[in-house]
């Protein structure tokens, strides 16, 4: 039988280290999520950006977590080395195979943290004849419109960028 760490011993300190470690993610998660949820009700604070940094502070969580699982079951650096390498070289191809995919979060991203617009914002297209409508959704690959027309326009968000566009202030301060 052949192992995929052969250099790894098992004993009860590293298990319950990782049990700790495990609880101890949880246990931040679980508390980052209810100050999230927190500031989102006490603020004006869009319940569309929660989602997402609810899931970066996941992600975060669980990066954090396995290197220091690793950490704790002494991984040789040579043999993680190559598995990671494997791993980054198939989502690397993926993500060149898909390059427009990237293009469209990165632009999802530019969205969010720029906040140029928000949910609710009725805006204007200015491409052909025009387009015109309310922001329903912003995601990671697409921000939806309801047009006047009562029909939904997906747009991209890497189209949505490269396309000029206004937003309708309703009262001016």
């Amino acid at each position: 039988m052949t192992h995929i760490f052969p250099n790894i011993t098992i004993n009860i300190g590293n298990i319950i280290s990782t049990i700790l470690i495990i609880g101890v993610a949880l246990t931040l998660k679980f508390s980052f999520l209810r100050l999230l949820n927190k500031t989102v009700t006490t603020s004006t604070f869009q319940t569309r950006r929660k989602v997402v940094i609810s899931k970066v502070i996941n992600v975060a969580i669980i990066v954090i977590s396995i290197l220091l699982i690793l950490g704790v079951w002494e991984v040789n650096s040579e043999d993680l080395g190559i598995y990671l390498t494997s791993i980054f070289t198939i989502i690397g191809v993926a993500f060149f195979a898909q390059w427009s995919h990237l293009s469209n979060i990165t632009a999802g991203v530019i969205i969010f943290l720029t906040s140029p617009l928000k949910i609710g914002d009725q805006i204007h297209i200015y491409e052909g004849d025009g387009i015109q409508g309310a922001i329903t959704d912003i995601g990671l690959f697409f921000t939806t419109i309801i047009t006047e027309k009562n029909q939904r326009l997906m747009l991209t968000n890497t189209a949505f960028m490269q396309k000029l566009w206004s937003v309708k202030i309703s009262t001016i301060k």
